[in-house]
């Protein structure tokens, strides 16, 4: 006779069923939407605090920027906020143009400026315009050499011309002054140093035999020199603006340096020595090749034996042929010379 079994009863079944339920409904809720950060965070003790006490203070720059974008995961804000941050920023960066694009943005906004100004028939502020685009290492050189003559036109209208413009002021001549007095007064009482050549030029006066109450138009700022060498340039400035441009010979070979020196030696009629030889050849004698002018550099307060001079080879200038110094044209030399007092900066550039 077989007896009846009774089934044994198994109740942790169905809380087991109940605990899946449950999870299920808990998972598919946390992942709504708005409410993962917020369960994230319930489940990180503290980590509102964390976030208010790491958290970068912005700055001026950053206040003014849009809210930083939420990080994706609340993580790894809790374990370096700041990297989060700079991450923001690089993304809400605007793109910064580089190479060919850089110097393309740059022409256009050259144009525009200088179209502007033109319609605009403001002369003073074009010229200024045109005269520190010519000489700007970051646009295209045969873009530049395209504003040379307009900008000549407005030099000679403005700055080598009597009539009174911005950037000059006037001195009246005293009895007995010569313009080399004039000048000395003016680094005295302004503490500017100008050439007496360069007041000759914009005054159209000679150096001597001034007369007593002539009003005398003088610049008020000191003049500077930039050699660009990739294009064979040496541009005369006066206040960042060029006044004036050459054609200027280079080192062969590299052999000029890429620095900022200033004159410290100013020689008509200078001796050279051959740096070949080391012999030293006078003014006038046979072999001398640097022409009839020499403007010494000096760097750190020390002579460096390069300078700007002229040469016996014209054709040379505008090539890469000299041993280091800049070669002008005997012409050229001779006007820049006299524009040029000792202490003015010289900046050669590639």
């Amino acid at each position: 006779m077989m007896h009846h079994i009774p089934e044994r009863r198994r109740p942790w079944r169905s809380v087991l069923v109940l605990a899946v339920v449950v999870l299920a409904g808990s998972l598919i809720w946390l992942v709504k939407p708005g409410r993962a950060a917020a369960s994230l965070s319930a489940q990180v003790p503290g980590a509102q605090s964390v976030l208010s006490a790491t958290a970068p203070v912005p700055t001026q720059q950053d206040s003014a920027a849009p809210p930083a974008a939420t990080p994706p995961t609340l993580p790894v804000v809790l374990a370096n906020p700041q990297v989060a941050c700079a991450t923001t920023v690089i993304a809400n960066a605007a793109p910064v143009p580089s190479g060919a694009q850089a110097v393309v943005v740059g022409i256009e906004q050259a144009k525009a400026e200088i179209a502007a100004l033109e319609a605009a028939r403001d002369t003073p502020r074009l010229r200024r315009a045109l005269g520190r685009a010519v000489v700007r290492d970051d646009l295209d050189a045969a873009w530049r050499r395209s504003l040379w003559p307009r900008l000549e036109q407005l030099n000679a209208a403005i700055v080598f011309a009597v009539e009174p413009a911005d950037g000059f002021s006037v001195e009246l001549v005293r009895k007995g002054d010569t313009l080399w007095s004039l000048c000395q007064r003016l680094k005295r009482n302004a503490k500017i140093d100008v050439a007496p050549g360069l007041i000759s030029s914009i005054n159209h006066v000679p150096a001597s035999g001034l007369k007593a109450g002539t009003r005398l138009k003088v610049p008020s700022a000191e003049v500077s020199v930039v050699v660009d060498k990739s294009d064979f340039r040496l541009y005369l400035l006066l206040d960042g603006v060029v006044i004036h441009h050459v054609s200027a010979g280079i080192g062969r070979e590299g052999l000029t340096p890429e620095d900022t020196f200033s004159i410290s030696s100013r020689i008509v009629r200078p001796d050279w020595t051959d740096p070949a030889t080391g012999k030293t050849i006078r003014y006038g004698e046979l072999g001398h090749k640097i022409g009839g002018r020499w403007l010494g550099f000096s760097r750190s307060g020390k002579k460096t034996g390069w300078g700007i001079h002229g040469t016996v080879e014209p054709l040379s200038v505008g090539q890469a042929m000299s041993d280091g110094c800049i070669r002008l044209a005997e012409d050229d030399l001779v006007r820049i010379f006299e524009w040029i007092p000792e202490g003015t900066e010289v900046l050669i550039r590639p």
